[in-house]
């Protein structure tokens, strides 16, 4: 099952999305984006902030005595970590989870850049 969470601490904005799984940059075909911007109205809730979630999808869940708590798998890194139910949302429908899928595996080309600077041998 994939949740969106929002205890992640990700460090690249252009992998979060808003409670609908949209990213900020989903409805600007100029910035990579593949949303059909003519089905929303600038207005509607698909396409306002905040961008805060981050995909993840439920690997297990833990009962401690009381509480229960989930161990999630995040899409970008694909690292697992401890998730609290009040720090994850249900992702609702099909295009949502299918465009927090691409924002999640979206390389960052700055940083790739950076390490492939910082590879380089000296001259």
């Amino acid at each position: 099952e994939y949740v969106l969470i929002s205890n992640h601490n990700c460090l690249h904005p252009h992998k979060l999305v808003n409670l609908h799984g949209y990213p900020s940059w989903w409805w600007n075909p100029h910035l990579g984006g593949k949303g059909n911007s003519s089905l929303f109205s600038k207005s509607s809730p698909e396409r306002r902030g905040p961008y805060c979630y981050l995909l993840a999808q439920v690997v297990s869940v833990h009962f401690e005595e009381d509480a229960q708590y989930y161990t999630v798998m995040r899409e970008d890194d694909r690292e697992r970590q401890r998730a609290d139910a009040e720090w994850m949302e249900p992702i609702k429908e099909p295009e949502g989870l299918e465009a927090a899928k691409t924002a999640a595996r979206r390389r960052d080309d700055a940083a790739d850049a950076r390490r492939k600077e910082a590879k380089r041998p000296f001259r």
